[in-house]
């Protein structure tokens, strides 16, 4: 049960009566149903007349009551999650609450819940109501969860609400903030940008408050998609000498966490060469980044160990799948990479064969998709291209394809779009894919995309190898590990 301390409580007879009260209602540790807290915390970062108050009432329902009788609002806007089985996920409802008490069923119902320290929207309504201290002017601005489970952040349905609900804050309190058509106990539509009937909104016309509202949410609660992903070596971006050039955009499934199952991967070899992966564990969350962890030490190991038969090395993955069970239904793409021959070898175990764009014409499967990692997938084979200076090779997962909740061989030919007709700079072409398929759709998954070209002409001498272990640095465990350098063109 959460217990707020009082500190804000003013002396008896001293006390001044706020307009209104902007308050949240959340459960902590149960992903979309903490949403109402959640939303609260960004709502205290904007600026909000002398007479407003916002603050967190994740309390259960008589400590509610207690604040109220503290307050004493003449209004109250109070954002919640309520499970409602005619509403799909992420839809947002905004209604006006009677002050008049309710029937003493739900009274005692609520009660009853109250006293194991529940938080819930209607439970809170009821005692407050039932004790006459509702403002006669109260609006409630719900929405329907996603994902109830235990653990933390919120689906990216209701990530997608943010916008939405701070305008319709800013509406109740006679802000000028663009904010949706809609009126009271119609729903507001929870996509952001679409321009939709019935709550979208047209690009550009955000006020300062929500584009720096929308701002923090993604820099401090997303993976940003022009970041390179955290869990891969630190990359120096000065580096101008590297014979190869790699850009990378991710972005993990839901609001709130930084961690997943997609990765990549840039290994130097002894020789000169490189090995390149793209892996996306099975399942998503911690227990997805808990098999990428351990898939990613093993192809690291058998990337040193091997030679430049990217199929011997996904064989060696699939018996090591067999044995110890972690990582089964995983999908990894592996290519060897000789940039001075412009040689790839690569082989893919999983259902997204990496796409070769040479800037003329569609971009074009560079091999077929194998199975998926386990001790059950048989004999997997190489394919061979040519990458000269002019082609880009695209590495991505499922979760890229399936944005927008495509099925796979759709989003396969979505993704083969994109890449037919992105532009040359490396850097842009993987934002451009990665919108194109990503952007603000619904997802179910994380989705990863790799770009990967040969420097051009001159970057390294002709017919000369550059050493591997020609930089170090440190990685993000303080060990001294040989990167492939990345840059951005």
């Amino acid at each position: 049960m959460r217990v707020h301390d009082g500190s804000l409580s003013p002396a008896p007879g001293t006390q001044p009566r706020y307009p209104t009260l902007v308050a949240g209602l959340g459960t902590p540790g149960l992903r979309d149903l903490d949403f109402g807290r959640q939303v609260v915390r960004y709502l205290q970062h904007l600026d909000w007349p002398e007479d407003v108050v916002v603050e967190d009432l994740s309390y259960a329902a008589h400590l509610v009551l207690h604040r109220i009788q503290e307050l004493r609002p003449a209004r109250m806007v109070l954002v919640g999650v309520a499970a409602r089985e005619d509403r799909p996920p992420g839809s947002v409802r905004r209604y006006r609450v009677s002050s008049s008490p309710p029937p003493p069923e739900e009274v005692h119902h609520a009660l009853s819940a109250v006293t194991t320290g529940m938080v819930d929207l209607d439970h809170t309504l009821a005692v407050v109501r039932h004790w006459g201290e509702l403002p006669a002017e109260t609006t409630v601005i719900e929405v329907q969860p996603a994902d109830c489970s235990f653990g933390p952040g919120f689906s990216e349905e209701l990530g997608n609400c943010l916008e939405p609900i701070v305008a319709l804050v800013r509406q109740e309190l006679g802000g000028d903030a663009p904010v949706p058509a809609t009126a009271p106990d119609r729903e507001a539509g929870a996509l952001v940008g679409t321009g939709q009937e019935g709550g979208g909104f047209e690009p550009g016309t955000a006020s300062p408050e929500l584009v720096a509202m929308a701002e923090h949410a993604r820099n401090h609660q997303l993976v940003a998609r022009s970041e390179p992903f955290r869990r891969t070596p630190l990359i120096d971006r000065d580096d101008r000498q590297g014979p190869v050039r790699i850009e990378a955009r991710s972005r993990p499934f839901g609001v709130g966490l930084g961690t997943g199952g997609d990765w990549y991967d840039a290994i130097p070899r002894p020789d000169g060469t490189f090995g390149v992966v793209v892996g996306d564990a099975a399942g998503r969350g911690a227990g997805a980044a808990a098999v990428m962890g351990e898939l990613r030490a093993a192809v690291r190991a058998y990337a040193a160990l091997s030679d430049d038969s990217p199929a011997r090395l996904l064989s060696r993955l699939d018996r090591l799948v067999g044995v110890t069970a972690a990582g089964e239904g995983s999908a990894v793409t592996y290519l060897h990479l000789d940039p001075v021959s412009s040689r790839v070898r690569l082989s893919v175990a999983g259902g997204c064969p990496p796409l070769l764009s040479t800037g003329a014409g569609p971009a074009r499967s560079a091999a077929p998709a194998g199975p998926l990692l386990g001790p059950g997938a048989g004999r997997r084979s190489d394919e061979e291209i040519d990458l000269d200076g002019h082609s880009t090779l695209f590495l991505f997962t499922a979760g890229l394809a399936r944005a927008g909740r495509r099925s796979l061989a759709e989003g396969l030919e979505w993704v083969r779009a994109a890449a037919s007709r992105g532009p040359r700079p490396l850097g842009s072409a993987c934002d451009f894919v990665f919108d194109a398929c990503v952007g603000h759709s619904q997802r179910e998954d994380d989705a990863m995309v790799v770009a990967l070209r040969l420097a051009p002409d001159g970057a390294s001498a002709p017919g000369q190898r550059r050493p591997a272990d020609a930089s170090i640095v440190e990685d993000q465990g303080g060990s001294a590990t040989p990167i492939l350098h990345n840059r951005r063109i």
